[in-house]
């Protein structure tokens, strides 16, 4: 194999840089890349305040909103009269020993007997029907 001398044999280059291109290099890749400086922003900014805000509104909306649990009972009767509530009982199926049960206190109802009127009950059978009822119970 023969020896290649490197210096006898000069090999030109292909390719050539314009003059000056690495000098002024760097001042153009320095101008591609430069970005400017950003405008300064106002201190105050409103989407900071926006949710403080709209937070208070809604707490606000829900404090001062009237809630149907308010509802003041007593004054709902009041409205109601005598005649009205007698009507609905009449109408409902419900007895009086129904009613009673609601009733916490039941000392101030009128007790009537008025619930056997215009029923003829003779004495006699008054009392076979109680000696049934203890004939019922013994068996």
């Amino acid at each position: 194999m023969s020896k290649i001398d490197l210096h006898k044999n000069k090999v030109k280059a292909p390719f050539k840089a314009p003059d000056a291109y690495f000098e002024e290099l760097t001042s153009n890749i320095q101008e591609r890349i430069s970005v400017p400086a950003p405008a300064p922003r106002p201190s105050f900014q409103w989407k900071w305040a926006l949710a403080p805000a709209m937070v208070l509104i809604l707490a606000l909306a829900f404090y001062f909103y009237p809630t149907g649990s308010e509802v003041n009972i007593d004054q709902m009767l009041v409205d109601i009269s005598d005649e009205q509530i007698e009507a609905y009982l009449e109408l409902s199926d419900i007895s009086e020993y129904e009613i009673a049960q609601f009733i916490d206190n039941a000392e101030g109802l009128e007790e009537t007997n008025d619930f056997l009127e215009g029923i003829d009950i003779e004495a006699g059978d008054l009392e076979n029907f109680i000696i049934d009822l203890e004939g019922l119970e013994k068996i």
